[in-house]
């Protein structure tokens, strides 16, 4: 730390090597909170898909058997463009199945043959496609009529549970509100639904009050909001060089 803090001082970004040798030496102690600190401060500085893949890889296998706190994992690995392989969209496809969003589904999927990871041929993500797609459609309009009704904004569960599937569907800025109904039917200290309030304002540029939403979270997704704190704050950053690699995964 003092010498990243001198080579800032200086001017200058902090070597990477700086990050990457801690991070391996606690890996091999089992010191895994102290490792994910090292990767953390890494993609303060080198925020590529390579370095945030290497974090979240490593923040999925630590989310064990919590199946929705592994899709909000997977959710940020999107965010930072560092889903490159096939099971990572196998794994989101088939949590965003049992969680009931078939809009996302529909639309990682997709992501994930444009950019040539899932072949069109793919016979097990044309038949999620085949499936998914009808329920996308009807689900879409009866999340959007749920979303202007006073008994979900009044209820707090209805509500976040409207607002995720309406981030789920590409529509963010409209389900700010929802969290917001949720938070203030709820009592204004929810930890999920002010994480999930922070992702739908990061993911419409509104950086303030995102870091301001993150700040706020505590219990098992407070780690994640740190992160997306990160990434929100680093998205604009330049791109860095080539990273090295600093783990498994």
């Amino acid at each position: 730390k003092a010498a990243m803090e001198a080579d800032r001082a200086a001017g200058k970004r902090p070597s990477e090597e700086l990050f990457v040798r801690p991070a391996q030496a606690f890996q091999k102690a089992n010191r895994t909170n102290e490792m994910l600190d090292a990767l953390t401060m890494r993609v303060q500085d080198y925020p590529t898909a390579a370095t945030w893949r290497n974090l979240l890889y490593i923040m999925l296998q630590q989310a064990g058997g919590d199946k929705d706190l592994n899709l909000d994992v997977l959710r940020l690995m999107r965010a930072t463009d560092s889903m490159t392989d096939r099971p990572e969209y196998a794994e989101y496809a088939a949590l965003a199945i049992d969680a009931g969003y078939p809009g996302e589904v529909v639309s990682i999927v997709k992501q994930g043959q444009s950019k040539g990871v899932i072949p069109k041929s793919d016979t097990h993500f044309s038949g999620i496609l085949s499936s998914q797609e009808p329920r996308a459609a009807s689900d879409a309009a009866a999340v959007a009529a749920d979303a202007g009704k006073p008994a979900t904004l009044s209820n707090p569960k209805a509500a976040r549970a409207t607002a995720d599937a309406l981030v789920g569907n590409g529509q963010a800025a409209k389900a700010i509100p929802l969290y917001e109904a949720a938070l203030k039917a709820g009592g204004g200290s929810d930890p999920l639904v002010l994480y999930r309030l922070g992702v739908a304002q990061a993911l419409t540029g509104q950086n303030d009050a995102a870091i301001a939403s993150f700040g706020k979270v505590q219990g098992p997704r407070q780690k994640l909001a740190q992160l997306w704190t990160v990434h929100v704050k680093t998205k604009t950053a330049p791109a860095a060089a080539p990273a090295a690699p600093a783990t498994g995964g």
